[in-house]
């Protein structure tokens, strides 16, 4: 609890600096968005700092991005115009936009912390498909979102990622380890 506490403060704290350092909203982030594009995609990572890893990989309107913290996410875009846009020569666009985290999963990934998980955390819905745990946050287009609503959207799923690790796959206090496994830490080994 101290730790999500702890997490809450940091990310107020860092959202204020944020809005007290730019002063004036950025014009691009009140543009209205009805479809999706991949152009629109890669503006809004770009736009955060964030680095593109991969395009269009997962569809026509899709991209593979990187977080400033490392966190590896992906903005898929659903219900696209595919064969309409290329009929007119244009670009897809797309009504919806499914914003993901994905991790392995292993024995750890449990149907009832996924429960937990999904009652928890309501903004964003956790699902495990084979060997894999998701995170995933749908955003519907239909009647507009703004630029900053989408990007809002986008911290909200990173910002819970980390407690759906942590509710998973628990850290290990290394002073209560008791299971007779040697443990080397980093100063020992000198690194």
């Amino acid at each position: 609890m101290a730790r999500l506490i702890l997490a809450w403060l940091i990310g107020a704290s860092f959202a204020l600096a944020t809005a007290q350092d730019s002063g004036e909203p950025d014009p691009a982030d009140q543009r209205i968005i009805h479809r999706i594009s991949q152009a629109d995609l890669e503006m809004i990572v770009i736009s955060l700092g964030h680095e593109i890893e991969a395009r269009q990989n997962l569809g026509e309107v899709s991209l593979i991005a990187r977080s400033d913290d490392g966190t590896l996410y992906l903005l898929i875009g659903s219900a696209c115009e595919v064969d309409a846009a290329a009929s007119a020569g244009a670009d897809p666009l797309c009504y919806g936009l499914n914003m993901q985290v994905r991790y392995g999963a292993d024995e750890h990934v449990t149907l009832k912390k996924i429960n937990a998980v999904n009652l928890a955390r309501v903004a964003v819905t956790v699902w495990r498909a084979d060997d894999t745990l998701g995170i995933s946050r749908f955003v519907i287009l239909d009647g507009g979102q703004s630029v900053a609503n989408i990007k809002e959207n986008l911290f909200n799923l990173l910002g819970i990622a980390p407690y759906v690790v942590d509710t998973m796959w628990p850290p290990v206090d290394l002073a209560d380890a008791s299971s007779g496994d040697e443990v080397i830490t980093l100063s020992e080994t000198g690194e």
